[in-house]
């Protein structure tokens, strides 16, 4: 390892620098925090994307027209992209929301057979 005072190059079993005697446990210990500080980075709950989906299932309920159909499509890619985070709250949100796609989906794919509405 090179020390970060004079970049002398060190053996890794070495403590203090053998060129200017600096510490190198601090660069021992450094790639540990680093790691942890990535880690909970990953881990964060994708809050703002969360609250948007949830949003989103809430207007899609709403008789807009073509709109209901994009808004449809958004809340899809939002499910999956909930369901690929790395965080569980998200992964949970992500199936419960794909979940409810579905069967609305199926419901109103169904109703329009039932009533011989056909999209072009």
């Amino acid at each position: 390892m090179y020390c970060p005072k004079c970049g002398n190059q060190n053996s890794d079993e070495v403590k203090y620098c053998s060129n200017c005697g600096n510490s190198l446990m601090s660069i021992i210990t450094q790639p540990l925090s680093t790691d942890t500080i990535e880690e909970s980075e990953e881990n964060e709950t994708p809050v703002a994307l969360i609250i948007i989906t949830w949003l989103l299932m809430i207007f899609s309920f709403f008789p807009l027209g073509q709109v209901t159909m994009l808004i449809g499509i958004a809340i899809l890619f939002c499910a999956i992209f909930l369901l690929f985070s790395k965080n569980s709250t998200g992964k949970t949100n992500g199936w419960i929301v794909l979940i409810i796609w579905i069967i609305t989906f199926l419901i109103g794919f169904f109703g329009a057979l039932n009533k011989g509405i056909h999209y072009n």
